[in-house]
């Protein structure tokens, strides 16, 4: 270790001296910017959403719990989608609290083709409550994409999705 310590700003770097050999050293760090933060979004319902009999609703996200870059959602204009802004492989987790009828029922995440980036389905009794989640990971190639969350309730009667932090919608670029 480095015999004296850092200033505020610093960070501990290892250096090759020769070859193989390395020493740590104090070093002024990179800032961050817009580039090195990773496009990232924490959404959330703020009232309950019903589930009609036999329907399938695409969840509207009113609640932003965090944005990294405020084109990635919006509450006002699609607030159902979650708009990666650069290529790469993007993490998607839909978490949702299901009360309902009963019913057969499944969430999943779709990308802008419809296509399936991650589904759980169940079979839910009478008057039950249960938290239910999706995952999935997807590689955006080109930009203008976007993932929605959804829920289908083949149902003997209504059902909701409560409104609170226990359902919610995550997105997070891993890289390249």
């Amino acid at each position: 270790l480095p015999s004296s310590g850092g200033s505020t700003g610093q960070v501990l770097t290892c250096i090759s001296t020769s070859g193989s050999t390395m020493t740590l050293e104090w070093r002024t760090g990179a800032a961050l910017d817009s580039t090195s933060v990773p496009d990232a979004a924490r959404v959330e319902i703020d009232a309950a959403v019903q589930l009609p009999v036999n329907s399938t609703v695409r969840i509207n996200w009113t609640v932003q719990t965090f944005v990294t870059n405020s084109s990635i959602h919006s509450t006002g204009t699609n607030p159902s989608r979650l708009i990666p802004q650069s290529t790469g492989i993007y993490l998607f987790h839909f978490q949702c609290d299901v009360t309902g009828g009963s019913t057969n029922a499944f969430i999943a995440i779709e990308d802008s083709s419809g296509a399936r980036i991650g589904y759980t389905n169940w079979r839910l009794p009478a008057a039950a409550e249960t938290i239910k989640l999706a995952a999935g990971l997807k590689r955006f190639d080109a930009l203008g994409g976007y993932a929605v969350a959804i829920v289908n309730a083949e149902a003997a009667s209504t059902g909701s999705l409560g409104g609170s932090e226990l359902t919610h919608f995550e997105m997070v670029r891993l890289g390249r």
